[in-house]
């Protein structure tokens, strides 16, 4: 019956969903963050520039004010993702990816491309073979054994991290390419940006009912 904290459980079995045995500080914190997350959903008020510093070791915890810094990436955040748009049309399971990066291109002309804030596998296709098989799947939520062939090898990704009209796939959704609702993703022409949050998905995705 062995138990571990959550930094060591294995990659696979995180994506099976199994989580560890005894609470660690790890899952304090998220549970902390989950709250002050609906906070914010419902306009209830939350203490900004504040942090809550737990020791695991000590069982201690305590509130601290960080000083803002104006030169910090970090405490600048609010100007680096300015300015977001929000975007009430337009849904994940509705909005294909050719319309998104049609509506960035009229904000910012035609040499926009849309950016994604990791890596997506669009295809597997084993070395030296033409045949591909899509997969359309965020990098950090692809399991081990997606990767295994039927004929005991490995098969090689192919990735991208941003869009720029040249697909053959520009017809599929969002949510085909595992966007996630309300995601907002990242619109750039050279030094111009918007960040293009997918706001249409509210009217359905915060229904709890």
């Amino acid at each position: 019956n062995l138990r571990y904290s959550c930094p060591l459980l294995a990659r696979e079995n995180i994506l099976q969903g199994k989580v560890p045995t005894t609470p660690t500080s790890a899952s304090i914190v998220a549970a902390f963050e989950a709250q002050e997350a609906l906070k914010l959903i419902h306009d209830m008020e939350v203490v900004p520039g504040n942090a809550m510093m737990i020791n695991g070791l000590t069982n201690d915890i305590y509130n601290t004010e960080y000083p803002v810094k104006e030169d910090c990436p970090s405490c600048g955040l609010a100007h680096i993702v300015q300015p977001v748009v929000e975007l009430s049309d337009m849904q994940v399971n509705k909005t294909t990816v050719g319309e998104l990066l049609a509506y960035a291109k009229e904000q910012l002309g035609p040499e926009t491309v849309l950016e994604f804030g990791g890596e997506l596998v669009t295809t597997l296709n084993l070395d030296g073979e033409q045949d591909v098989k899509p997969i359309f799947k965020k990098m950090a939520r692809l399991t081990e054994s997606e990767l295994d062939a039927p004929d005991g090898g490995r098969y090689d990704m192919n990735m991208t991290h941003r869009i720029t009209g040249t697909e053959n796939w520009l017809d599929r959704t969002l949510a085909e390419i595992d966007v996630p609702p309300m995601d907002i993703l990242r619109a750039r022409n050279g030094d111009k940006r918007l960040y293009l949050e997918l706001t249409g998905d509210k009217e359905w995705f915060w229904q709890f009912s």
